[in-house]
């Protein structure tokens, strides 16, 4: 090979190398802001501050409801301990991510359709979101926020979290008495 030909040849990987590294740059800050935008709808939720929650899947559904110190579920008592414990699982959650970009992934990853959903209601504003399958792990889960396409992978499954029947949110008996001796 010619000097000049070995020389178009290094131009030419050197300008390659370089549009590879700039588009890498580029995508890896795209996905971060994507990241922190919807970490940041998440983790806003607090539980001092939460004064409803809607929980749903297929045909079952609960709403809890706080007045002042006590949560209901309709005219039930609701177990505040459980309540609590669920949004600071939401609140402390990692998420990394996303997982997933298109909504072609929805079902697959159980955030469609047949996910579990919660809307989280504090003063006036509302956090939707949807939990879907366990992720790789025992302990993740995938989530995504509802009106968007992007899935996300929670260090917690939120779905042994939240539950879509009254009754599981509703205070025991046992519970009530030891409170009141």
């Amino acid at each position: 090979m010619s000097k000049k030909t070995l020389l178009i040849l290094l131009i030419l990987v050197a300008a390659l190398a370089a549009v590879w590294g700039v588009k890498g740059l580029l995508g890896r800050k795209i996905a971060g802001r994507t990241k922190a935008l919807s970490i940041v709808v998440l983790k806003g939720i607090d539980p001092a501050l939460v004064n409803e929650i809607e929980i749903a899947k297929g045909e079952e559904s609960v709403v809890l409801t706080r007045e002042g110190d006590t949560w209901k579920t309709g005219d039930a008592e609701a177990d505040a301990e459980k309540i609590n414990t669920a949004l600071a699982a939401v609140k402390n959650a990692s998420f990394t991510g996303p997982v997933a970009r298109a909504s072609a992934n929805h079902d697959r990853l159980g955030v469609g359709a047949d996910g579990l959903y919660v809307a989280v209601v504090q003063g006036d504003e509302r956090r939707s979101f949807v939990i879907g399958n366990g992720g790789p792990t025992f302990d993740s889960s995938y989530v995504r926020q509802e009106g968007e396409d992007a899935v996300f992978l929670a260090n917690v499954n939120l779905g042994f979290t939240f539950y879509p029947d009254v009754a599981s949110w509703e205070k025991k008996e046992e519970e009530a008495v030891k409170q009141s001796e």
